[in-house]
């Protein structure tokens, strides 16, 4: 079935002249229908007004653009929104290179047309090239329509579409989709009953990684089916597990993957059996704190102490404890950690990073 969209637009005046065409195209269904053509005919009452994400105006543009036919009656007024859906269907038009939507004019007959109109309408003469159509009541609009289809349907611009629907998918279930069918459903059996192989890849998160700090070592567990576990080690150079021989009634099913690595955020999460899975690591968060305390040789707690790793420094408080949070790029095993106070000796470190173990500092005089 052929569908010829329709979009009918003018001021409130003419809403009534609106409805006439509305019904006019209703009847032309029952003859074209014969023909495997259908008008889908709009006017703005047709279109849902509940809250949108989108103006209602947005709904009525973009339906002109999608648009085969669009008609426009003016009468003694020239609404702005209807000269604004004007103004859309003629961008449609020129975009189209003029074949569609085919655009219509008429003005109703009256004897006090507003100065706007008259200046629209001879603006359209002159700009559009056009000069419009005019109708005294509902018969006359409707005759005029019921010659400017015959027109486009003679030109070839409302036309069905040229072939038997039955005939056709006949045609196409029988000699096309059949012996591809079988086919698939033949390749779909060899690959339900086959075993298959998967292959984890681990990758780190560009977005949680050290580039000075590559993944040195870690394991990487894998259940699924009826129990089936297998650990693969992981390095530097080897950072895949190669599973072999899944039966085929597990694909498909999910399984379980648990990996644990030093400095790593511990992965424990279920996936889709898959001959590729790729499985992001990122860097936890050990190297990220250096904590301590500072005293003096008494013993005693030193506050505002100065304690410095790169380019970050912090204070120790009044009891003399420290920490120096490290963002991720400057994250490292070991970190040169520096403390002073005016009156003390500076003192100056290289040491490990870990986590849970404070740097306890004394300062001498």
């Amino acid at each position: 079935m052929k569908k010829v969209h329709v979009f009918i637009a003018s001021s409130a005046e003419l809403d009534e002249d609106k409805t006439q065409l509305d019904l006019f195209f209703a009847e032309k269904n029952k003859i074209y229908a014969e023909r495997d053509i259908l008008f889908v005919q709009k006017t703005w009452k047709d279109f849902e007004s509940s809250l949108h994400e989108r103006f209602l105006q947005d709904r009525y543009d973009a339906y002109i653009r999608k648009c085969d036919i669009v008609l426009f009656l003016f009468h003694t007024k020239l609404g702005k929104y209807t000269l604004h859906e004007l103004e859309i269907a003629k961008e449609v038009f020129r975009q189209s290179r003029h074949h569609r939507p085919r655009i219509f004019i008429f003005y109703k007959e009256t004897r006090q047309q507003s100065p706007e109109l008259a200046d629209f309408k001879s603006f359209s003469e002159q700009n559009y090239g056009h000069f419009c159509d005019t109708y005294a009541d509902y018969a006359e609009l409707w005759n005029k329509m019921e010659k400017q289809l015959q027109l486009l349907e003679n030109s070839g611009y409302i036309v069905p579409d040229h072939f038997n629907p039955r005939k056709a998918t006949k045609y196409v279930l029988f000699y096309l989709l059949l012996p591809l069918l079988l086919v698939g459903l033949g390749f779909a059996a060899f690959h339900y009953y086959s075993d298959m192989d998967m292959t984890i890849t681990i990758q780190e998160d560009p977005a949680r990684s050290i580039a000075a700090l590559p993944f040195r070592q870690g394991v990487l567990e894998v259940q699924y089916g009826e129990g089936e576990k297998q650990t693969f080690p992981l390095d530097e150079r080897h950072r895949e597990a190669f599973i072999k021989g899944i039966h085929a009634k597990y694909k498909g099913t999910d399984a379980h993957i648990r990996f644990e690595a030093d400095g790593y955020e511990q992965v424990d999460t279920t996936v889709s059996i898959a001959p590729e899975l790729v499985l992001p690591i990122r860097r936890n968060n050990d190297l990220g704190i250096i904590y301590g305390s500072v005293v003096d040789e008494a013993g005693n707690p030193l506050s505002g102490v100065a304690l410095s790793t790169q380019d970050l420094t912090v204070q120790s408080d009044a009891a003399g404890n420290f920490r120096l949070e490290i963002p991720l790029e400057k994250q490292a095993e070991e970190q040169l950690l520096s403390a002073f106070k005016p009156g003390y000796q500076r003192w100056t470190f290289t040491g490990p990073v870990m986590p849970n173990v404070p740097w306890n500092i004394v300062l001498k005089k």
